[in-house]
């Protein structure tokens, strides 16, 4: 799982008196200082935050302590002025414990033992201007990026192939992951062992045109060999991974789909933030679905009312559709090592009861 950040007009301000700033997209913020000292601090997100002070919510997950991240940031440096991460732990006196500041691509931290919250500042050095993409933090895991074992396809896209031990069933399952703003995951912590082979795929919200805009066929093909497979089933659960399902079946003879129903969901979450071009291409994308529906497919259904006369905020609505997935073979009664819930101490649960507090805790809740 990886948590993406951007800087937003919200995002906390340090330095700002003779910066020009354009926020030009969520993901393209364009910062020039002709006269800035270097290692000044620009902005600043953070992991705690007092709502009731500042009318602010936490900007940054829950890190856990004695566990590895990676911090890898996404900057289009200038000639003569480039930016940088710094992340800085306290404890719960406030006390700084420890600092990582690097001029590179990715940082490795290790958040130490007590701490309590954390911060990070973006930095510069130089004059001049650059362009600030985002940054996104990630646990450590060992030869993958998001999982052990899996690909990155490209800077926003990747997949990962889970084999069973007892492989009996000849249909290779192929789950696209819904995109999100914030995050980048797949949804392997949802679906039930089994002896069938599972392919998944994932991208975030700001690059959902990834799914197609590079074909997955031979990705696919690879992964149905590999599995001695003699069909393939796609899956989709909202609106954008339904369509590429869909798009991927048509590519696939005697391919079946299990897909939400268009009908279900009005447009696709958070779709303003998208760039005009990718606006453009999923507006009507509900409408697109349905009239995409010409081969073999069936519908999950959900666990949540669909006409609910009262907005219902839930972190991720379309994940219960996968519960509804069919099993032509027995699911195993073992959990996946990855798969186990870190239940939080009481002392955890205790901190987290604080009104104020506005952190995003269970983020990497389900990470090793």
């Amino acid at each position: 799982m990886r948590y993406q950040v951007y800087w937003t007009p919200e995002t906390q301000l340090i330095e700002l008196q003779g910066a020009v700033i354009d926020f030009k997209a969520y993901n393209e913020v364009e910062f020039q200082h002709q006269f800035l000292p270097s290692g000044q601090p620009i902005v600043g997100w953070y992991s705690q935050a007092n709502y009731l002070n500042t009318k602010t919510m936490s900007d940054l997950p829950y890190l856990y302590p004695g566990k590895t991240y990676y911090f890898d940031r996404q900057v289009t440096n200038s000639e003569r002025m480039h930016a940088y991460l710094a992340v800085t732990f306290y404890d719960k006196d406030g006390l700084a414990l420890d600092t990582k500041q690097q001029n590179a691509d990715c940082i490795e931290v290790t958040v130490p033992e007590g701490t309590d919250y954390y911060e990070v500042k973006l930095l510069s050095a130089g004059t001049g201007s650059f362009i600030f993409r985002g940054f996104n933090i990630r646990p450590k895991v060992e030869e993958g990026y998001l999982l052990s074992g899996d690909q990155q396809l490209n800077d926003n896209l990747y997949s990962y192939l889970d084999i069973p031990k007892s492989l009996k069933n000849k249909t290779l399952r192929v789950i696209f992951s819904e995109p999100e703003f914030h995050s980048l995951k797949y949804v392997n912590d949802l679906i039930s062992p089994s002896n069938q082979a599972v392919l998944y795929f994932t991208t975030d919200l700001l690059h959902a045109d990834s799914y197609v805009q590079t074909d997955l066929s031979e990705e696919i093909n690879k992964a149905k060999k590999s599995v001695h497979a003699n069909k393939i089933e796609f899956v989709g659960y909202g609106l954008i991974s339904s369509y590429t399902a869909l798009t991927y079946q048509g590519k696939f003879r005697g391919s079946h789909a299990v897909i939400s129903d268009p009908s279900a969901d009005q447009k696709v979450s958070y779709l303003e933030r998208m760039s005009p071009a990718l606006r453009n291409q999923f507006k009507n994308i509900s409408v697109r679905i349905s009239e995409s529906l010409t081969g073999s497919f069936e519908f999950l259904t959900s666990a949540f009312a669909n006409d609910l006369r009262v907005p219902v905020m839930v972190p991720h609505p379309n994940e219960d559709r996968l519960a509804s997935l069919r099993y032509d073979t027995e699911t195993t009664n073992y959990t996946r090592a990855d798969t186990v819930h870190q239940r939080p101490s009481h002392q955890e649960k205790k901190k987290s009861s604080k009104l104020h507090s506005g952190r995003l805790r269970n983020f990497f809740m389900n990470e090793d």
